[in-house]
């Protein structure tokens, strides 16, 4: 059975073509734009935070903060990753990204809300055929 990530998905929902020359043509991409590079950053610092969370280590805000700018620094290169919108910098995003850190921290603090299960689990479910009917869809397992 084939296995398909987020990233995938999501891929093919806002694009298929671009779905095709990704993931099945497996063309390569030699760049990576701003966006990309800071929502992986984000994304790292948040799975520390939640990874951390299992063996009961809450991190400080500034620590998970610290991990992300480390991570900045660490995966940077000026060749490979791309700003298209030129009113902003590198810097610029790097901050934003701190920010959206920081917001999520301070609304989920002390993380006591509910249990954290796995980190990146795959998860399968059965694909279904769709058939329109009328206006709506209906499903058929």
């Amino acid at each position: 059975m084939p296995t398909y990530s987020h990233s995938q998905l999501s891929t093919y929902e806002t694009c298929p073509h671009q779905y095709k020359l990704a993931y099945i043509d497996k063309i390569k991409v030699e760049t990576e734009g701003i966006e990309a590079f800071m929502g992986s950053r984000v994304h790292e610092a948040l799975e520390k935070l939640y990874r951390d969370l299992k063996v009961t280590k809450l991190n400080t805000l500034e620590e998970i903060l610290d991990y992300y700018r480390q991570n900045w620094e660490k995966n940077w290169n000026e060749e490979m990753i791309q700003i298209i919108r030129k009113d902003y910098t590198a810097e610029d995003y790097r901050r934003l990204g701190e920010k959206c850190i920081t917001e999520y921290y301070k609304r989920y603090y002390p993380f006591d809300q509910g249990k954290t299960l796995g980190l990146e689990e795959n998860i399968y479910f059965p694909w279904t055929k769709k058939r329109a009917i009328g206006s709506g869809v209906l499903s058929i397992a």
